[in-house]
């Protein structure tokens, strides 16, 4: 005879077949037929099957933690950028003289005799000649015409004449070409016998990495000292129609660029721009110094210029854009802020919890050179000079030392560093503009100005001379929004909680005919058999105190 709480449990189970909303399950246990029963019980358990094979699909779903983009364009009052402007040469001429030692090979007339870089392991094939030590920068291109005979090499020789690679910066001697490379009349094709490492660093880019770097050896107050000075190369400003002036502007020691002015620096000096135009944006009249410049490392005239965020340190090596004297350059922005969710819907940052050498906010590429900087500390024992160099840290030796740069290939190829984007960035893109500066009808206007600005005697006898030398030396640069269009970018959780109890109950009603009542009826009956499993248990106590009877 079974048990009267096995009894009571029966009991509630067939009262909540009975009564329960849920379709299939009253038929599958009420049915007087067997037959109807198994078909009944087979149709449930397969859609309960079905159903929890969709509740694991909408779960993992869920828990990707997916996105929507949402794009939004309204007119409205824009942050002005942070326009960083640094002279194309780092170092005045003038002041190089004064130094002496390393720096005296990088002091010569000619570009066509720049200085060698620092002997090292990079070092490529170099030539002596009447005129001292000069590194070919034209060994590596290949040519399909290869001289055969005496006429061969003549024609070999106007060919290279034409295409303004002479064999060698003041030679004379036009068989110096096969003086050095050999005759390929007896040694066959020059090509089978040369060895050339195209891994190899480029030979002008290693001379200008060796310069820096000596440079880098200097202390930061005879850099300051020896680059070009905001008196000189700000000959005007003006911001909004009204004037600015040194005050508006941050110095920032760059390692290859030298001094650099950051115009609106941080958000402490946030300017703001209600109009469009140029009129309302920034406009510099700068003077670039080519008399100063040092030949052998700089071969292009003008000033490097990068727009970013306030608060944010430039990296003038790695992004901008080079502006030339004779000219003036507008430059439209447009600008597209990003705004990512971050923790558990991707990966960004605010920059708190990261490492960051540099005295700025966040961003990926200060997370990317600190990276480097402390892998170079760690596996080299020394750093980078064109990185902030730790605390109690030495600087890698000239030229690049091979440990330092094999780390740095390493990095570069990604996989290392960490460095997510920020949370919430502002992008700029723009529109370039160029008109040839002065105008003709402006040279005397253009004189009069100069006359009335307080820059060195001899810079105004210069610049007054005459045209050439303004357009080689004066630029002009314009800065502003074209429109007031802010694109916003934002990001939002694509599927929610109510998503998925909605995609969930969906399911339920489709395959199972559930609701939140039935799940009512559910908590109902596991309360039942709870109430009824808890009454046998104190009845059973009671019989082992009491004893039998």
């Amino acid at each position: 005879m079974p048990r009267a709480t096995d009894s009571k449990v029966s009991s509630a189970l067939r009262e909540f077949a009975d009564s329960t909303t849920t379709h299939g399950f009253p038929r599958a246990v009420g049915s007087a037929s067997v037959v109807k029963k198994i078909c009944w019980s087979v149709c449930f358990a397969a859609s309960l099957a079905y159903f929890l094979y969709q509740a694991n699909t909408l779960f993992n779903k869920y828990f990707a933690y997916p996105v929507a983009t949402d794009v939004s364009v309204r007119f409205a009052t824009i942050d002005f950028p942070a326009v960083t402007i640094c002279n194309l040469n780092p170092i005045r001429l003038s002041k190089l003289k004064t130094v002496g030692g390393a720096f005296s090979s990088y002091i010569v007339s000619d570009t066509a005799t720049a200085a060698p870089s620092t002997e090292g392991p990079r070092l490529k094939r170099q030539v002596q000649t009447d005129q001292g030590t000069v590194p070919e920068f034209d060994v590596d291109w290949e040519d399909p015409y290869q001289p055969q005979g005496d006429n061969g090499k003549k024609e070999y020789e106007k060919l290279r004449e034409r295409r303004g690679t002479e064999s060698f910066a003041g030679s004379s001697d036009s068989s110096s070409y096969y003086d050095y490379y050999g005759d390929s009349s007896d040694s066959g094709s020059y090509y089978s016998s040369q060895s050339i490492d195209y891994g190899d660093y480029h030979d002008e880019y290693e001379l200008v990495q060796n310069f820096s770097s000596l440079i880098l050896e200097l202390n930061k107050t005879s850099r300051r000292t020896m680059g070009h000075q905001y008196k000189n190369l700000v000959l005007e400003c003006a911001y909004n129609g009204r004037s600015c002036s040194s005050n508006d502007f941050k110095l920032r020691l760059d390692e290859k660029y030298g001094n650099c002015y950051t115009f609106n620096p941080d958000k402490a000096s946030q300017r703001t721009v209600k109009d469009p135009g140029p009129a309302h944006g920034l406009q510099t009249t700068l003077y670039i110094e080519q008399d100063e410049y040092v030949p052998a490392v700089t071969p292009a005239a003008g000033v490097r210029v990068v727009i970013h965020q306030p608060g944010e340190w430039p990296f003038p090596t790695d992004e901008g854009f080079d502006v030339g004297p004779g000219y003036s350059t507008s430059v439209g922005l447009r600008v597209t802020t990003i705004q990512q969710l971050g923790g558990k819907y991707g990966e960004c940052t605010d920059g708190r919890d990261r490492d960051n050498l540099y005295p700025s906010r966040y961003s990926t590429k200060t997370c990317w050179y600190t990276c480097l900087q402390r892998l170079l500390v760690e596996k080299c024992g020394c750093g980078s000079r064109f990185i902030p160099l730790p605390k109690n840290t030495t600087a890698c030796p000239v030229p690049i030392k091979s440990c330092e740069a094999t780390w740095t290939r390493v990095v570069r190829g990604g996989g290392i560093c960490d460095c997510p984007p920020s949370c919430v960035d502002n992008t700029h893109s723009g529109t370039f503009g160029f008109a040839e500066w002065p105008a003709d009808s402006y040279e005397d206007s253009l004189r009069q100005k100069l006359s009335k600005l307080k820059i060195g005697k001899e810079a105004a006898e210069k610049l007054m001379q005459g045209t050439l030398d303004q357009r080689r030396n004066l630029l002009k640069l314009s800065v502003y929004f074209e429109q007031l269009n802010l694109q916003t970018i934002t990001e939002s959780p694509a599927y929610g909680v109510e998503n998925l109890l909605g995609d969930l109950g969906g399911q339920l009603g489709l395959w199972l005919g559930v609701s939140v009542m039935t799940v009512l009826e559910v908590v109902e009956l596991i309360v039942d058999i709870i109430q009824i499993l808890l009454g046998k248990a104190r009845r059973t106590k009671k019989t082992d105190i009491s004893g039998p009877k």
